[in-house]
């Protein structure tokens, strides 16, 4: 099974959203590759007007490459 993979979630509302759906998102996610002595690793940034306040991140550590197995329990 292949999917793209969720990226972010709220904690207000416990759901998971894809990032790469639509164009309209205020959300910038990146991949960084990996250096001599650094894991590769995603840059998460948020992309703010002038009226709208900084948004408050919660940082997960994510284990690269998700698999899913073909069915679930």
């Amino acid at each position: 099974m292949n999917r793209a993979m969720t990226w972010w979630y709220t904690k207000d509302q416990p759901i998971f959203e894809n990032n790469d759906e639509g164009e309209d998102t205020n959300i910038d996610v990146a991949r960084l590759p990996a250096g001599s002595d650094t894991p590769p690793s995603l840059r998460i940034s948020h992309k703010t007007f002038e009226t709208m306040e900084k948004a408050n991140w919660e940082f997960l550590r994510l284990s690269l490459p998700v698999i899913c197995q073909d069915e679930f329990i």
